[in-house]
């Protein structure tokens, strides 16, 4: 899926490409045609104008970025996973890149995540090393193995 900084905030404006699990995608569909519709014409009854940002609040207008940041902070703080979409980002990358090394080894993976994430630089993508390299380590295991667990998922 393509973001487009014209509906939706990314990092640096930048289109970006994401990719997005089946379910999210049939969520994002009704969405986008049951509930965004309805939403959209209050924000333009109240604004006189159309909006193309993608994600409104549930009173029709446009999601900020502090909303967002908002939600984030208490779905943290609800699941007790301290979590921010930057960190969400990262965590994206770095199991990227241990999925991709694993089958392209490691300059291909570098260069899959250099391009998932959209970043300019190959050296901006290989800080993703020393971090899988920590992931790879028995000590983390703990912490993904809790974070799986709070999020329905299994080990």
């Amino acid at each position: 899926m393509t973001l487009d900084p014209a509906l939706t905030p990314t990092k640096g404006s930048k289109e970006r490409w994401v990719m997005v699990p089946y379910e999210l995608v049939g969520q994002l569909f009704d969405y986008m045609m049951r509930e965004r519709p309805k939403l959209a014409k209050a924000y333009a009854k109240r604004h006189g104008k159309e909006t193309t940002k993608l994600f409104l609040t549930r009173y029709g207008e446009e999601l900020s970025l502090d909303g967002l940041d908002l939600v984030f902070q208490r779905a943290s703080a609800k699941s007790g996973i301290k979590c921010t979409p930057h960190g969400l980002r990262h965590t994206f990358g770095t199991q990227e890149f241990l999925r991709m090394s694993v089958k392209n080894g490691t300059d291909g993976a570098l260069h899959w995540v250099r391009d998932r994430l959209g970043h300019a630089s190959i050296s901006t993508t290989e800080l993703y090393v020393h971090a899988a390299d920590l992931l790879k380590h028995d000590e983390v295991d703990g912490y993904v193995e809790e974070v799986l667990l709070r999020m329905g998922g299994r080990w």
